[in-house]
């Protein structure tokens, strides 16, 4: 992850520095924040041995939620130390499935006037508090509590749902095609053609060589027919 945030960082400034003014010299920095997992490492150091002075160097923001301490977090919150908007992380954080965290989250969290912001919130917080291993505690927790319906949250689950069917779909093409090769041709089929046809991710496209297959008259035919 630090190689890739050194990745966009640096493409990041490339980017700033075309559009006017240009030339401007920017201050460029990463946070890294780890929903879930123990701590990981904050700097990537690629300066030359015997030559520190030259070379990459890079330190993010790291913020590993499983180390942080809920009841400090939500203190710091309702002192106003930080924003309401970090509620939903809260189950993901050390102590969070004890029950007078969850009350007091309960507590901070009802002194939001949106009510938008409020039923958004404890929609995230039961989705990480799954995440933790905390669905229950959480759930009871909240139990009572009018949450109404989380628009987010909604909208997470429909394109899970839509994501799931197309993933199935393309799998079942992509089974289809390469079963009926081998029946047709009563051979395996060939490393190279078998890693162009996995490679596809698009389902119109299997389906436009599953008819190949079926009317080729050869393999080798088939085979011709994938590199135009």
């Amino acid at each position: 992850m630090l190689d890739r945030l050194l990745n966009y960082l640096a493409g990041l400034n490339l980017e700033l520095r075309t559009v006017p003014p240009q030339g401007t010299a920017y201050k460029l920095a990463a946070v890294l924040l780890n929903l879930t997992g123990p701590e990981q490492p904050d700097t990537l150091d690629m300066r030359l041995p015997g030559m520190e002075d030259y070379g990459v160097w890079q330190r993010v923001v790291l913020r590993t939620l499983r180390s942080m301490d809920a009841m400090a977090t939500l203190a710091a919150i309702a002192a106003g130390q930080l924003d309401r908007c970090v509620l939903p992380w809260i189950p993901l954080m050390h102590g969070a499935a004890d029950p007078g965290i969850i009350k007091e989250w309960r507590r901070v969290a009802e002194a939001e006037p949106d009510t938008r912001l409020r039923t958004q919130w404890a929609g995230l917080a039961l989705v990480f508090a799954d995440l933790a291993g905390r669905a229950a505690e959480w759930k009871k927790g909240l139990e009572g509590w009018n949450m109404g319906e989380s628009q987010v949250v909604n909208e997470w689950r429909a394109e899970g749902r839509t994501e799931g069917r197309a993933t199935g779909l393309l799998e079942a093409r992509l089974a289809d095609l390469l079963h009926v090769l081998e029946v047709r041709f009563s051979t395996a089929v060939p490393s190279e053609v078998k890693t162009v046809i996995e490679g596809s991710t698009d389902p119109d496209e299997l389906s436009r060589w599953l008819d190949l297959a079926l009317t080729a008259k050869s393999l080798e035919e088939f085979r011709a027919a994938l590199r135009r």
